[in-house]
């Protein structure tokens, strides 16, 4: 019987109290803890998590997916902050899905090519140095992989990106970037400060919230272009735009650096002026203005330095342009796409909402002019760096509401359907253009904002089926709500399972289960011809779960009918006992094979008790140890759990981490303060995802206070 134990992560925290007990006479049965486990991970479509629970030897294990990682990624994800590293996991592992052509027909080159993308953009972050770890960090877990994978050669980039950052933020009177924490702690983050001048005159400072800092001050990527250098007419060598368009100019032109110099707000607050007088917004409007003029370019392009080197262009490259200079003098911006109206303009955020902004018609907070031009927005959509657009159309005109609901041929609803929205283009004879796209959440629902006074039509796509283009509304109406909805012709993967009460048991074991489902990752493409998918968390996520015994176990695996109990069905928490006879195996499983498209990012908690008789006891208080000893873990070597104690003659903060040869963490055991006492801890030879080591020799270390151990162990498996 194991001893009784308190969990950190997967790891058993032994504590030895200091008392003796001579047992005197039995009393009635209480439950003891036996074995425990946690552990979060994310769930691809179509895959499960299990946890087995065996009374035959007192044990709970996880089966979780294999994610194939390298050690140069695990040192990335590592080194990353907690809030980044599911995201960069997630990367990492979409990078190893491309190219699904030759994975099938060469997997062997395809491991080999896709390994070399992995490294080259993991070894960004593991040799990046503070302060811009979680900016490099940011940026290759949220650009596009198919994106990654055209930017290898030039992968630099990236960090030249983030430095110039910093460097451009010396030089701004208006902002300044913050740095909470250091790449040595564990949830460091950094962001942006700003002035402003409000409408009424007053002064203020506000923080960015720290995502827009990353998506929309950090982040390369403006609209569907892909990050590169570029040689502007004026150098020798080809550079990117956030250190060009901020510090340099070909002759004859502004330097935006010199223009914004002493500049102490951000935007005062003023429409539709674009000078000195409107703060930053107001200067770079002017440098824009100042360095290209209206007219179709040849050729059209989205990369900034070549919209620069051209000194022309239309709605498109103004937009651009714009968003490269703002970001360069770190004012977060975004570009706004009005697909059927042909055209495309720019928002800011200050002090807690997007502001429209166009500088080639000096608009500035002046989001109703297009329909005093008479036009009429079907939908007006915002676009972020790795793809995904949402919807800002209720900014710019009237709406009504257009709710769709998909579902199976059975009835059920289908999730992560993508909804294309179409409406007649602006110009009378273009036809009917595409307005933009939603994906159905785990209700089959999503739900359009639409402009009035026109047409709407709908096309859904999805593995389980499509609908072709349809007309759904004529004329729309403002404040109305138009509900469509349709059944694909193919059928969702459902669970054969059976529900059943639960068993009978002896009574000598419990399991205590619980679980959530933070989010899900949506993956898809914004508009056509997207060269990357975008990943979008939604919260919650769902899945599905049951618990059955050994023999339902290979009938589920083998896709047969089983019978489970504790079954549930697209749910995002759960948590029940389940009591179990000796000797006897059960199964909790936590099942996306429902889903076509989404992760599940699931954690969970997983207990075993043994039944075991109370004794009236008698106690005798033992002093506390001593001296500090870090002991030799037992057994050793050892291939599927070893004990590491050790003794603490007076309370101190304590750390107990396991690493490998190289020196790299492979486990944290204890990071907490700790009283004097004797302590224990039971390594089932798994790293801080869950995954089994590789045989080898490996440092267990001890530090508590200014006091220190090490010892080595050896894996054998």
């Amino acid at each position: 019987m194991r001893p009784t134990t308190a969990f950190l992560g997967c790891i058993a925290l032994v504590v030895n109290s200091f008392a003796i007990s001579t047992a005197k006479a039995e009393s009635a049965a209480e439950w003891a803890l036996v074995d425990s486990l946690s552990f979060q991970t994310l769930i691809p479509p179509g895959q499960r998590v299990v946890i087995s629970l065996d009374a035959n030897v007192d044990s709970l294990s996880v089966t979780a997916p294999l994610d194939n990682l390298t050690d140069l990624a695990k040192q990335a994800i590592e080194k990353a902050p907690v809030w980044l590293k599911w995201d960069l996991q997630d990367t990492f592992a979409r990078i190893k899905e491309l190219y699904p052509a030759l994975k099938k027909f060469k997997p062997e080159r395809h491991a080999v090519l896709t390994d070399s993308i992995v490294n080259t953009f993991a070894s960004l972050i593991v040799e990046a140095e503070d302060p811009i770890v979680d900016e490099v960090a940011f940026q290759v877990a949220h650009i596009a992989p198919e994106l990654l994978s055209e930017m290898v050669d030039y992968s630099a980039l990236l960090v030249e990106n983030a430095q110039y950052v910093y460097r451009n933020d010396e030089y701004l009177d208006y902002a300044q970037v913050l740095d909470y924490g250091s790449c040595s702690d564990e949830d460091y983050y950094s962001t942006a400060k700003y002035r402003l001048r409000t409408a009424e005159g007053d002064t203020i400072e506000y923080e960015l919230p720290r995502e827009y800092y990353y998506w929309y001050v950090v982040h390369p990527v403006l609209s569907r272009e892909t990050p590169v250098y570029f040689r502007p007419a004026s150098c020798t060598t080809s550079v990117f735009w956030r250190q060009y368009l901020f510090n340099e100019a070909e002759p004859g032109y502004p330097v935006l650096k010199d223009r914004i110099a002493g500049c102490q707000t951000l935007w005062n607050s003023l429409v539709n002026v674009d000078s000195t007088a409107n703060g930053a917004v107001g200067i770079v409007s002017q440098w824009v203005q100042d360095s290209i003029e209206w007219g179709t370019p040849n050729p059209r392009s989205r990369q900034p330095l070549e919209i620069y080197k051209l000194h022309r262009g239309r709605c498109g490259e103004w937009s651009y342009i714009t968003a490269a200079a703002a970001r360069s003098a770190l004012i977060p911006t975004t570009s706004s796409l009005a697909y059927a109206n042909d055209h495309i303009w720019n928002e800011f955020w200050a002090a807690g909402r997007w502001v429209q902004w166009e500088p080639v018609n000096t608009f500035v907070d002046n989001p109703g002019s297009y329909e005093r031009w008479g036009w009429k927005f079907p939908t007006v959509f915002n676009f972020r760096g790795d793809g995904y657009i949402w919807p800002v159309t209720e900014r710019y005109t009237e709406t009504g509401k257009l709710q769709i609901e998909v579902r199976d041929t059975d009835g059920n609803p289908v999730d992560d359907a993508r909804v294309s929205l179409y409406a007649p283009h602006r110009y009378e004879g273009w036809g009917i253009w595409f307005c933009g796209a939603l994906y159905t959440d785990r209700h089959g629902q999503c739900q359009f904002a639409i402009g009035d006074s026109l047409d709407y039509y709908v096309r859904v796509d999805s593995p389980v089926g499509e609908v072709s283009r349809t007309k759904v509304i004529a004329n729309s109406a403002p404040g109305q709500q138009y509900d469509w909805s349709c059944n694909l012709p193919g059928r969702l993967s459902r669970l054969s399972v059976n529900p059943v009460a639960e068993p009978s048991a002896d009574g000598q074991y419990m399991a205590e289960i619980s679980f959530q489902v933070p989010y899900e990752i949506v993956y898809g493409y914004g508009f056509p011809k997207q060269t990357g998918e975008f990943a979008k968390k939604v919260y919650p996520g769902a899945v599905e779960s049951f618990v059955c015994d050994a023999e339902n176990y290979r009938k589920y695996l083998a896709g047969s009918n089983f019978d489970a109990f504790e079954v549930q069905h697209n749910v995002s928490s759960g948590s029940f006992s389940v009591p179990i006879s000796r000797c006897n195996t059960y199964h909790f499983v936590l099942s996306n094979e429902g889903s076509f498209l989404p992760k599940q990012y699931v954690s969970a908690v997983a207990k075993l008790y043994k039944k075991q008789p109370t004794w009236v006891a008698s106690t005798t208080v033992l002093p506390p140890p001593q001296s500090f000893f870090l002991s030799q873990n037992y057994p050793n070597p050892f291939n599927c759990s070893t004990l590491i104690s050790y003794r603490l003659p007076t309370g101190a903060y304590t750390k107990l981490n396991i690493y490998d040869i190289g020196g790299r963490l492979v486990r944290t055991f204890v990071s907490a303060y700790q009283q004097p006492g004797c302590y224990s801890v039971r390594w089932d030879g798994k790293d801080r995802f869950g995954r089994d080591v590789a045989s080898g020799v490996y440092i267990y270390r001890l530090v508590a206070g200014n006091l220190a151990s090490s010892r080595k162990l050896v894996v054998v498996r």
